[in-house]
């Protein structure tokens, strides 16, 4: 049969009265574990290091406004200032986007003059493309027309190579007529 915690608390007490040494054992034992919780815990904040702030993810002479800071809101705002603009919504840490820059750079290079090309980073945490929207693969690449009046009305380039017709594809997209489309 098992006794009550009361007795074994009751019989603990009364082996420390006759043995002191135990008692104060024990509650330097407590007060060292107290103190050495409380400096390793309120430390906890200092440990955790914030972010750095991201980079430009283009060459500054690159002819693509890189929003590296996560405006699409300033994104959307050019977009409406031009005819044709190609969004480049990127983490700058993906593989994909990195290899799709430089293709996206050949493309802006040879389009610059009827195409605006804006690349936002999506992936920094306080940016407001990352508070507004969620991704589950990297990047994405939108291509909108003035004529095209709903906001959502958008050509998305489901593949990152931009090679031969999806250039004249990218040129012409406003001649075609076309409403809404994916590419592969």
């Amino acid at each position: 049969m098992q006794r009550p915690a009361w007795l074994h608390v009751k019989r603990l007490l009364c082996l420390m009265g006759r043995r002191p040494e135990l008692l104060c054992g024990a509650i330097a034992l407590t007060c060292a574990l107290v103190v050495a919780l409380r400096f390793t815990c309120s430390r906890a904040k200092d440990v955790i290091m914030p972010a750095r702030l991201p980079k430009h993810f283009f060459p500054t002479q690159a002819p693509v406004v890189d929003l590296y800071l996560g405006q699409i809101d300033y994104a959307e705002h050019l977009r409406q200032d031009s005819e044709i603009t190609l969004f480049f919504l990127y983490a700058p840490w993906c593989a994909q986007s990195i290899a799709a820059r430089k293709e996206i750079e050949h493309v802006a290079n040879n389009l610059a003059d009827q195409v605006l090309f804006v690349a936002v980073n999506c992936w920094w945490h306080h940016g407001r493309c990352r508070k507004q929207k969620s991704f589950f693969y990297f990047p994405i690449i939108n291509l909108y027309h003035r004529r095209w009046n709903t906001p959502f009305t958008a050509v998305e380039f489901t593949h990152w190579l931009l090679y031969g017709h999806d250039i004249n594809f990218a040129s012409n997209a406003g001649h075609r007529g076309v409403q809404h489309a994916r590419v592969e």
